[in-house]
């Protein structure tokens, strides 16, 4: 049925297996490895990845409800992503992100600037490389010190259940614009 090798992403073996399946649709439809429009079949993927349905279910269940896929009778469909979705997504991405620098302005400490400072760097230099998925890794780890200085649990928890969204987003828009020449232009964070 697929000519993808299905093994389970394992590498925490502490997680139900659910997860483990749901981390490896998650990668595997963040990459584009599995396009928009592809269809996912339950009977088919639990074969190949030599499991029972159930946690192929329940893994598909938690995609569907991170907006990754929709179901339709005993398959899933992974979603395309509209300009639309993705400006929606960026605005409330951005007044978030307003909030978490309002809130953590107070809370900011040298370590937490030498931190940000080493985060950037790190996007600039994977960006450099083109290597997308590390260079998203960076972005994250810089936005989520920015989360973390913002000391507001509430706020914290709505940007945890965004991120998934997010970093499908951050994946195909590095993907796009590493095509581009704007990344070799990019620099380290300056205090000045």
């Amino acid at each position: 049925m697929f000519t993808q090798d299905w093994a389970v992403d394992d590498t925490d073996k502490g997680q139900p297996l659910y997860q483990m399946i749901h981390n490896t649709l998650y990668h595997r439809i963040v990459s584009e490895s599995l396009k928009p429009g592809d269809h996912l079949l339950e009977c088919f993927l639990a074969e190949d990845m030599k499991v029972s349905r159930t946690p192929v279910r329940k893994a598909i269940i938690r995609l569907e409800k991170e907006g990754l896929v929709r179901r339709k009778r005993g398959r899933a469909i992974v979603e395309s992503v509209s300009c639309q979705d993705i400006e929606d997504t960026l605005e409330i991405r951005s007044a978030l992100e307003k909030l978490a620098i309002s809130d953590g302005v107070c809370h900011v400490t040298q370590e937490g600037i030498q931190c940000m400072e080493r985060a950037n760097e790190d996007f600039c230099r994977t960006l450099a490389r083109g290597d997308v998925l590390a260079s998203v890794e960076a972005d994250e780890a810089f936005h989520d010190i920015i989360y973390q200085l913002s000391d507001n649990r509430t706020l914290l928890k709505l940007i945890r259940d965004f991120e998934s969204t997010m970093y499908r987003f951050r994946v195909r828009a590095l993907n796009t614009l590493t095509a581009g020449s704007w990344f070799r232009n990019m620099r380290p964070l300056s205090r000045d």
